[in-house]
Parts: structure tokens; sequence; C-alpha cells
């Protein structure tokens, strides 16, 4: 069970299947990049049939030992309780501006096309002899988070949905998919995200 604080809810549709928003309030050294207003938007580019069974999206207060140890901009998870609310969850975090987040350069998934798709998204990538640190701003991060992040964990949520022997894939496997599916819906529907983010 997810341990959520001081949070408020608010449900939205999307053809015909139901959204529950959470929304956590963050700390006052942290903020949420991203409005559900931002999210409904971006999810009706989505094939409904991938977003089916999806049932929570929640902006998140991380804890600060999860801020130093596993800092992310999003999670996904099959499966997720709080209180009385229960199903499928994607949740974005929200983030301490004033602090870098820390990458181990050793972690195969954070090479150079990465960094460079974080720069081109308003970030400042700092790299030293172990770590990639990434300086961001609200602007920075509402990019990286609609365009990158939300695709991702819903291509972690369509894996679940359709594949068979998902308790056989491996991190690496369930990533490679995630990333591929974010990869194609970006080279899809960008153009059509660039006007509405314009």
């Amino acid at each position: 069970m997810e341990n959520l604080r001081d949070y408020k809810t608010e449900t939205r549709e999307i053809e015909g299947n139901t959204l529950i928003f959470v929304t956590e309030k963050p700390r006052l050294d942290c903020a949420h990049a991203c409005s559900i207003d931002d999210i409904m938007r971006v999810l009706h580019y989505f094939p409904i049939s991938d977003l089916e069974g999806l049932e929570l999206i929640i902006f998140r207060q991380p804890k600060r030992k999860e801020e130093i140890l596993s800092p992310a901009w999003g999670r996904y998870y099959p499966f997720l309780e709080i209180k009385k609310l229960s199903g499928s969850a994607i949740i974005l975090e929200s983030l301490d501006l004033a602090k870098p987040i820390r990458w181990e350069k050793s972690l195969q998934r954070y090479g150079f096309e990465r960094m460079e798709r974080l720069r081109s998204q308003g970030h400042t990538v700092v790299e030293t002899p172990k770590f990639y640190e990434i300086f961001s701003t609200l602007e920075s991060v509402r990019e990286t988070q609609l365009y990158e992040t939300l695709p991702h964990e819903v291509g972690h949520h369509v894996q679940y949905l359709r594949d068979e022997n998902i308790d056989q894939r491996t991190k690496l496997e369930k990533e490679s998919f995630a990333e591929k599916y974010a990869r194609e819906f970006i080279e899809k529907c960008g153009p059509l995200l660039n006007e509405f983010n314009s």
C-alpha cells in the first residue's frame, strides 16, 4: 500500500474509461511540473486500447531517501493501493529543482543518446567521473514527464496487459519494451504534440 499524506483526488473520463488522478501535496521545496489537463491532452493521442485497465495517475511527493537512492521522474505499478483506491497506476514524481538528479554512469540505460535527449528538453547535464548530474527547471521537467516519462510508463502498462510471459521478463527486457514504445509514440505523434505545446 502506498502511504500518501496530504492528497486530493479528481476523476476524469477518456473515451468512456474512468481515470482517477491523485495529487499529493508537495513539500515546500518541491513542485509538480505537470497538471491534470496536461496529462489528459497527451493521453488523448494514445490508442484507447493501450489505456485499458489504467486506473490511477498519481502526482506523488517522493520520500527524501528515495530522492537520493532511486531518483526518477515516474514509475509504473501494475497494482497499487491507496486507502480505498486501488488499481494499475502511473506515478509522476515532484522534484526539488534546487538539487540535481544524480545517475550512475555505470547504468547502461543512461548513455550518450539519453543525455543528449535530456539536453534537448532543457535540462543541464554535467558529467563527472562517476555520475551524470542533471539540473532541471520546471519547464524541462514538464517536457520530460509529458513526452518521455508518460509514454514510457504507458509502455510498461501495455506490456503488462498483453505479454502472457511478463513474469518471466527481466528488468532490462521490460525497460527496452517501454523505451521502444515511447520512442515509436513520439515518432508518430510528436508533431501533433508540438502543436499542443506551442
